[in-house]
């Protein structure tokens, strides 16, 4: 059993229709459908939120030209297959350094 927290909201009057509606048409008329509609549009507007954020974020690193540890090859090392063993030899030199 969970326990379950109570908002008052206020919607202008064509956003509660349209939520009403959306409601009725995704979950029929059964008790519950405005709760489950809001829920459900919160799950994915928290998922889109974070989905924005991890793209700003490596947005921002490549803007600074930070390094993303995935090291740097020759575009010609993505057809011969040599990619792996420069991104080898560069943690080995580094290393080393």
């Amino acid at each position: 059993m969970y326990c379950m927290g109570q908002i008052l909201l206020s919607l202008k009057t064509e956003t509660e229709q349209k939520l009403r509606r959306l409601a009725k048409e995704l979950k029929g008329g059964k008790k519950g459908a405005l709760s489950e509609t809001v829920e459900e549009a919160l799950d994915l507007l928290a998922k889109e939120a974070k989905r924005r954020m991890a793209w700003k974020r490596a947005w921002e690193l490549s803007d600074r030209h930070q390094d993303l540890g995935i090291g740097t090859f020759k575009r010609e090392d993505a057809y011969t297959g040599k990619r792996f063993e420069r991104l080898m030899k560069q943690v080995n030199d580094s290393n080393s350094e």
